[in-house]
């Protein structure tokens, strides 16, 4: 819930900046905060998969 409010909050900001920036400004803008938020998507989803490895147990080989 934190991560959208902030989310909202950075595209409020970024709306309010481009509107006055211009148009070319505010599609940087956009994209900027786009890769951004891809890029905390992508950490939570490495975070997840490095706990979800660690939890499980190691298999040995046996021969």
């Amino acid at each position: 819930m934190r991560l959208r409010l902030r989310t909202v909050a950075v595209f409020a900001a970024g709306y309010v900046l481009g509107a006055k920036a211009g148009r070319e400004r505010y599609a940087q803008i956009v994209e900027r905060v786009q890769r951004v938020a891809r890029e905390v998507q992508e950490r939570q989803a490495t975070r997840v998969a490095e706990q979800s490895r660690q939890k499980r147990p190691r298999r040995t080989r046996t021969g």
